[in-house]
C-alpha cells in the first residue's frame, strides 16, 4: 500500500470512509492481510481481557509501563 493511500479505500461504507484520514507512513504491502488475520485464542483472551477491565493491551513490559 503506497504512502498516503487510504485503507478505507478497499472496505467501508461512504460515511465510515469519510471518518479515516490518509497514513502518513508507507504501510506494508500485506497490510490488510495482516490486519485481517485472525489472533490466535491466547491473544483474543487477552484482548477481551483488556476491553473488559479497561486496562492497555500489549506486551508487559509495556503495559507494565503503562500502569492500571
Amino acid at each position: 500500500m503506497a504512502m498516503g493511500e487510504r485503507v478505507s479505500a478497499h472496505c467501508g461504507t461512504p460515511q465510515e470512509k469519510a471518518l479515516l484520514s490518509d497514513t502518513i507512513i508507507e504501510l506494508p504491502n500485506d497490510y490488510l492481510k495482516w490486519l485481517n488475520a485472525p489472533e490466535d485464542q491466547d491473544t483474543l483472551a487477552r484482548i477481551r481481557q483488556s476491553v473488559d477491565k479497561g486496562t492497555p493491551f500489549g506486551a508487559m513490559k509495556w503495559v507494565d509501563e503503562k500502569g492500571t
